[in-house]
């Protein structure tokens, strides 16, 4: 179970990775092939409170509900929760949020396109522009085996997600290694008002797709990435 406090805002922030996230990419790492939630077999986690699988728990309190979501952020998150991914429906809805006024967005790291659908399902004009080699994170990552089960790339399921975005030229995909992404967008003369970065997570790469980020990145636009809980 992966703990720790973060200081956001001038404040501190409890941050936790439960242990069935862990528990399941472990599982993968050491050959899990295939890896299921199921409500068929009844089970209970037991401490000082007991959660069960079958049916839903916890206490609803109306001072945390917010207000109703608006249809467009509604779509794009239910559009992007039918596609496999990392991204939970919270970090979908604020993908969502920052993209609805967007023009130019460039997401480095798109993999089947989970987070790709909320950012252009929610962007009102504009083009997505989508980074990725689409071979997954090499040396024993469960994203480079799936690749590899894929055929070496995992393109094609991206492209049968973003179907509609993709034939409409509202997403435009960029196959290269990251390393070259600044070079290929700044060929096409491409400047963002919005990068998020979800590509390689070791530190040379995230420090890398940061220093792209901040050359596409117009004045006063902005720059956010995923996964903050990586090592390193």
């Amino acid at each position: 179970f992966d703990d720790t406090i973060l200081w956001r805002r001038g404040k501190r922030m409890a941050f936790a990775a439960p242990e069935d996230w862990n528990f399941s990419r472990d599982a993968r790492l050491n050959g899990a092939e295939k890896l299921y939630a199921t409500r068929e077999i009844e089970l209970r986690h037991v401490g000082n409170v007991a959660f069960p699988n079958n049916h839903a728990w916890g206490e609803w309190k109306e001072d945390q509900a917010g207000a109703p979501w608006p249809s467009w952020k509604h779509e794009a998150v239910a559009a992007a929760g039918r596609i496999a991914g990392y991204m939970t429906y919270d970090e979908l809805a604020w993908l969502a949020d920052q993209a609805r006024a967007r023009e130019c967005i460039v997401e480095i790291g798109s993999w089947k396109g989970r987070s790709t659908k909320a950012l252009a399902v929610a962007q009102e004009k504009g083009v997505l522009y989508a980074v990725d080699h689409w071979r997954g994170t090499q040396g024993g990552d469960a994203t480079g085996r799936e690749a590899a089960e894929q055929g070496g790339s995992v393109r094609g399921l991206f492209n049968g997600n973003l179907l509609p975005e993709l034939e409409s030229g509202r997403v435009v995909p960029l196959q290269v290694d990251h390393a070259q992404a600044g070079d290929a967008l700044m060929a096409k003369q491409v400047t963002a008002d919005f990068v998020f970065i979800d590509g390689d997570h070791a530190y040379p790469a995230v420090k890398r797709d940061l220093e792209t980020a901040l050359k596409l990145v117009k004045p006063g636009g902005l720059i956010a990435g995923h996964d903050l809980n990586a090592p390193g």
